[in-house]
C-alpha cells in the first residue's frame, strides 16, 4: 500500500487562508473564578475556508463585552461571529468581529 504525501508551497497555502480578526478572552475558564471582569484581546488569524463547517451570529459576546475596556475601545455597532471549524474528531470555535454576511463573504472571496 503506498501513500501519498502533498507538499503545499507557503503560497499555495496562503492563497486558501483568509485573514480575519479574532477576539479572544485572555483568561483561561480556570483562572476567571475570581470574579474579576473578563480580559479581552485581538489578534489576526488566518482561516482555512474549507474547514469551515458554520457561521453564527454572537450576539452574548457584545453583551460580554460591554463592560470590558476592549468593548469600550470597539464601535459600538460592531458585531460578531462565531465560527466553526471541522477539525477531524474535534472542532474549534473562534470568535471573529464582523457580521455574519461579511464574513461569509470574505471565506467565499468576495469583494467587500
Amino acid at each position: 500500500m503506498s501513500q501519498s504525501i502533498i507538499c503545499m508551497s507557503y503560497r499555495e497555502t496562503h492563497n486558501m487562508l483568509v485573514k480575519l480578526i479574532e477576539i479572544y478572552n485572555k483568561r483561561t475558564f480556570a483562572s476567571n473564578t475570581d470574579g474579576k471582569v473578563e480580559e479581552y484581546s485581538l489578534r489576526e488569524v488566518f482561516v482555512n475556508p474549507e474547514h469551515v463547517v458554520c457561521l453564527r451570529e454572537n450576539d452574548s459576546l457584545k453583551t460580554r463585552l460591554s463592560d470590558t475596556e476592549l468593548g469600550q475601545d470597539i464601535h459600538p455597532a460592531e458585531s460578531y461571529t462565531k465560527i466553526y471549524i471541522n477539525r477531524g474528531q474535534s472542532g474549534l470555535d473562534l470568535d471573529v468581529v464582523g457580521d455574519l454576511t461579511a464574513i461569509k463573504n470574505k471565506l467565499q472571496g468576495k469583494k467587500l
